[in-house]
């Protein structure tokens, strides 16, 4: 049996996540890809900025629109990547290829 197939994004990828949904979840990408995230908190929550760790290996920006917050990073080498809103159950990892 081979090992399953993952599809990861070539180009730059923009994603909205729901911050009700507290289960970890995954993103795929290539190194050197720009990733714009979105990430909106539950009705009547006004969540920390996220952050992205280990910090060697990204370039990253955060800001907030409204109550939604607002992260962009870009992947500057292979390894995991994994984003966290501070004092939330909330993360999303991301494998960079």
């Amino acid at each position: 049996m081979s090992a399953p197939h993952i599809a990861c994004s070539q180009g730059p990828v923009t994603k909205t996540y729901d911050g009700a949904q507290t289960n970890p979840v995954e993103l795929c990408v290539s190194a050197r890809t720009l990733v714009r995230l979105m990430i909106n908190p539950p009705a009547g929550q006004a969540w920390a900025l996220p952050m992205a760790t280990p910090q060697a290996n990204l370039v990253t920006h955060a800001s907030r629109s409204g109550a939604a917050l607002l992260l962009q990073l870009s992947a500057i080498r292979t390894g995991t990547v994994t984003v966290t809103v501070p004092h939330t159950a909330w993360r999303l990892l991301i494998a960079v290829i």
